[in-house]
């Protein structure tokens, strides 16, 4: 430091002691610091998801994790979004049938009509024994519905007398079949 001026030997031994010092300190926090990026290194390439009592990506805060632990964080954020919007969209769907089909498939007209409301416990359609012909469908009905066909009569009599050969009989039995079978 202070070369140009003549110096008492103990003040040009302390500023040597300083000096020594000083660069000591430099040389232990270069290591400090080349051991640090060492062992960030090592976490990110060795261990991508964390080390145990070390560090990881839930530390939002690390120089390692934090960008790792951010991205998930908003990709957890992202997902639980979407789940609330899908959440209250199924929530709104299911609520109301109408808005999925248009109408109501699972709407009991059998029990509006026959007077279940007055007390009368009443037996679903799908589990009746023996179905009523009624002027309602039923939600199967409803949700899957018919093609409706015309009979075509001249196919059904030429399949007939395909079966029978011509023949006013049946050939099995030897019944004979009425001329007019449609």
């Amino acid at each position: 430091q202070c070369d140009k001026c003549l110096l008492h030997p103990t003040a040009r031994r302390e500023i040597d002691e300083y000096e020594r010092k000083e660069k000591r300190a430099k040389k232990v926090i270069w290591r400090a610091k080349q051991q640090e990026d060492r062992l960030w290194n090592i976490l990110k390439n060795k261990y991508p998801h964390g080390a145990l009592m070390v560090d990881s990506p839930a530390n939002l805060n690390s120089k390692v994790y934090s960008a790792d632990g951010h991205r998930r964080m908003n990709s957890e954020k992202k997902k639980m979004e979407h789940y609330q919007r899908r959440y209250e969209n199924l929530n709104r769907l299911v609520g109301d049938p109408e808005l999925r089909h248009g109408y109501n498939p699972f709407y009991n007209f059998a029990a509006q009509k026959s007077g279940a409301a007055n007390g009368k416990r009443e037996v679903p359609l799908m589990q009746n024994k023996h179905r009523v012909q009624c002027d309602f469908l039923s939600s199967h009905e409803k949700i899957f519905p018919r093609a409706q066909t015309q009979i075509n009569t001249k196919r059904r009599q030429e399949l007939v007398n395909n079966c029978h050969h011509g023949k006013n009989y049946d050939i099995i039995s030897g019944i004979e079949v009425p001329k007019p079978l449609i």
